[in-house]
């Protein structure tokens, strides 16, 4: 699977399309990249969400990268989880 969230980047919004959409849907490989990673999404999910997928799928990678907007000149970060080694070393 992979998953693309840029849904309401609240902890209730995360939590909830964790919940509804991802939580009992996943294949048993999967990635899961949430758009507009800034600290707070980052630090809720790391707390909140990758403890339910490590305790049911293992070991987890994650990446937290910055990507060009469309709007030249202005980046974001994404932040990247997947249960298998996606060896991700450099992002364009």
């Amino acid at each position: 699977d992979l998953i693309f969230s840029d849904a309401l980047h609240s902890n209730e919004g995360l939590q909830a399309e964790y919940d509804y959409y991802i939580k009992n849907h996943l294949a048993d490989k999967f990635i899961i990249v949430w758009d507009d990673a800034w600290a707070n999404p980052v630090d809720y999910i790391n707390k909140n969400i990758l403890p339910d997928l490590t305790n049911k799928y293992g070991k987890l990678y994650t990446k937290v990268a910055t990507f060009q907007e469309w709007v030249r000149g202005r980046t974001h970060p994404i932040y990247i989880v997947s249960n298998f080694n996606l060896n991700l070393d450099t992002y364009i």
